[in-house]
């Protein structure tokens, strides 16, 4: 292997953040997990060897192997539903393409979650569209990531409408109500 691509898969791990989905004001769900990617020697995401991965093709294919293994021993619990984070720029990567059609298998406890990163080769109008579609046809839910912030406006999840499960705000827009006190702090 070219120690140039090597994105060091034994230096990663992944984190399990809980989403919830609130059932009454008094009470509240995990309803899945959105899979994070860290270093296990810093605990933080890996910033360089992620740039590694969305940057190069066999990057790409080296990282979604080394995923694959990681990610099917939890879901070997059929009751474990995970968002994974997809940067858009992934999406031209064939690599990217062969890991979702390996996993279609568990295509119902997976929702694929477009990150908010711009990728200039990536068309957001039409390409997002295609992309979106493409998932949603190989059995994956799709969730867009940080609305308001990144290449995502209101305007890409009407667009998108049909093919979109759930979309995540940016905490931004909250901060920015917060500071000119037209929403409590939290």
């Amino acid at each position: 292997m070219n120690s140039t691509l090597n994105i060091a898969p034994d230096n990663l791990t992944l984190a399990f953040q809980p989403i919830v989905r609130i059932v009454n004001e008094d009470t509240f769900e995990i309803s899945d997990y959105e899979v994070l990617l860290r270093s296990k020697d810093k605990k933080s995401f890996p910033a360089a060897i992620f740039e590694k991965i969305v940057n190069n093709e066999s990057c790409n294919q080296m990282f979604w192997e080394w995923f694959t293994l990681e990610i099917k021993k939890v879901l070997t619990d059929k009751k474990v539903r995970v968002d994974i984070n997809i940067d858009p720029h992934q999406f031209l990567y064939q690599s990217t393409w062969d890991f979702l059609d390996k996993m279609v298998e568990y295509n119902q406890q997976i929702t694929i979650e477009i990150t908010e990163r711009v990728s200039q080769e990536l068309n957001l109008e039409k390409g997002l569209i295609d992309t979106v579609k493409h998932i949603k046809d190989l059995g994956y839910r799709v969730a867009l990531d940080d609305i308001s912030s990144g290449q995502y406006s209101f305007k890409v999840v009407q667009e998108n409408i049909k093919g979109i499960d759930r979309v995540k705000l940016s905490l931004l827009i909250f901060k920015v109500l917060c500071q000119k006190g037209l929403m409590p702090k939290f």
